[in-house]
């Protein structure tokens, strides 16, 4: 009768991420052996750990770039997310964010064999405070300079009176998308060419009251 020799199965658990030749050696009922090796046929990946650093933890809104520098390990693409509804792909990018606020940014790094890791950040932009009024307009209805308003950013309420040389008030606002039109209470009672006093009071994103007073030139 001839034995029947089953296949043999080995199980065998890698744990360093290299590749590794395998070798079979067999020994005969009569003592002869035979090897056979196959080099590189089991490759391990090792996983990937994600990391970043930064250029700053905390920026100014009048610069908002952002230097991202990689410093993970075993990686071959990153996936970027700035938590302002863009993405990158590059390993270290530069970004500019678009207003003030709190952002949370995502990187998801990938290994050579596939395997993934992810990793946060916060960055913090902050908001500014700045006030403009131009000293003189022209309501002159060509589309350039034709209304009175002060401008800047960091703004939480605002108002506006302008008063003639006699200190009589002669408009009055608390919308800055309705700048004076160089007219009485905007009734189309055209004011004369003259220099105006404005008297304009801003709370900012703080809560702090700012109080401005000068002069404008109206000329037509």
């Amino acid at each position: 009768m001839t034995a029947l020799h089953l296949p043999m199965k080995i199980r065998h658990t890698y744990t360093v991420p290299v590749s590794y030749d395998i070798a079979l050696s067999l020994t005969g009922p009569d003592g002869c052996r035979a090897t056979q090796v196959i080099q590189d046929v089991v490759t391990v990946y090792g996983y990937p750990a994600a990391d970043f650093i930064q250029s700053s933890a905390t920026v100014s809104v009048f610069d908002p770039s952002i230097t991202f520098t990689d410093i993970s390990n075993n990686a071959v693409t990153w996936n970027w997310d700035f938590g302002d509804g863009t993405t990158d792909t590059l390993q270290s990018p530069v970004h500019v964010y678009p207003d003030s606020g709190t952002y949370h940014i995502r990187l998801i790094v990938t290994s050579p064999g596939g395997c993934i890791d992810t990793t946060y950040g916060v960055l913090y932009v902050e908001q500014e405070f700045t006030f403009y009024a131009p000293n003189a307009f022209t309501p002159n209805g060509d589309g350039v300079n034709d209304g009175f308003v002060a401008n800047g950013i960091g703004w939480a309420k605002y108002e506006m009176w302008i008063l003639d040389r006699w200190g009589k008030e002669i408009y009055h606002s608390t919308d800055r998308t309705n700048p004076w039109d160089g007219s009485f209470y905007a009734n189309d009672r055209h004011c004369q060419n003259d220099v105006y006093e404005y008297v304009i009071k801003v709370d900012d994103f703080r809560g702090d009251v700012h109080k401005y007073i000068g002069h404008v030139t109206l000329v037509r």
